[in-house]
């Protein structure tokens, strides 16, 4: 592979990982994109039952929700986002959750803690709905499999 790659830069092939419609190094880019900013992912996992979060536009943050295991048919996900525009929102598990970044249990079959990350968008006050379905596809008629799986609600807030 090395020779491979040694073999084409010496042939003076510009590789730089462009591809279709990406700008030559050479050309400045537009004034009219402007520019993008990876969200920021706050560094503290919020604790199980948060139903209130503040965050500034830009920013990530992860609520955590327990865990599941998809194996099993746990299914949380997000309902809706009302109004829209404000946040951004779903779930992630495993080593996706902050401070599970090493997390490696394989002997449930399971994903293991789960938590529901939301990116500030623009400012404004926004409330996702979410929802546990068990062996179900995500609806708001869904089989919960218990009390506890029924639709929550979180506020959030963009600074």
């Amino acid at each position: 592979m090395a020779g491979a790659c040694l073999l084409l830069t010496s042939c003076g092939l510009d590789l730089g990982g462009l591809g279709p419609g990406t700008p030559s190094p050479s050309e400045p880019p537009s004034s009219s994109d402007p520019p993008v900013e990876p969200p920021t992912l706050s560094s503290e996992l919020l604790p199980e039952g948060t139903q209130q979060l503040e965050i500034e536009v830009g920013e990530t943050a992860q609520i955590y929700w327990g865990g599941s295991s998809t194996s099993v048919g746990d299914n949380w996900g997000v309902l809706s986002v009302e109004p829209e525009g404000v946040a951004e929102a779903g779930f992630v598990s495993g080593d996706s959750v902050l401070g599970f970044e090493d997390w490696e249990d394989t002997s449930t079959g399971g994903d293991g803690p789960t938590a529901l990350e939301v990116t500030g968008i623009a400012p404004g006050t926004t409330t996702i709905r979410v929802q546990y379905c068990f062996r179900e596809e995500l609806a708001e008629d869904c089989d919960p499999g218990s009390e506890d799986g029924y639709p929550t609600d979180v506020t959030v807030t963009v600074r």
